[in-house]
């Protein structure tokens, strides 16, 4: 009985790329290229991938992706009045179509 009580709850954690791997036979290397979009995958491997990953309810950490790479693709500005409409409407988040 005290063995139950000294086991902690089992927590689900989130997919990610190995999960994705094991279950598609391939690399988590693969794997990646392939969610990325980037290197040398066939377009059937990528869309294996890409099935498997929304089966197992994959998303992309981008806080991870910004801290391995280094970037965050953010820009700051530094703003003397931000009452002044003009400023405000330059504050707004702009969306690269």
């Amino acid at each position: 009985m005290q063995r139950d009580l000294d086991r902690k709850p089992s927590v689900r954690k989130r997919p990610n790329i190995k999960d994705i791997a094991k279950a598609a036979g391939l690399s988590t290397a693969a794997v990646s290229y392939a969610l990325s979009g980037k290197g040398r995958v066939s377009a059937q491997t990528q869309e294996t991938v890409k099935k498997i990953a929304d089966e197992i309810g994959f998303m992309r950490d981008d806080t991870a992706t910004r801290l391995r790479t280094g970037q965050s693709n953010l820009l700051a500005a530094i703003v003397h009045d931000i009452s002044n409409p003009w400023m405000a409407s330059v504050r707004r988040p702009r969306i690269p179509e």
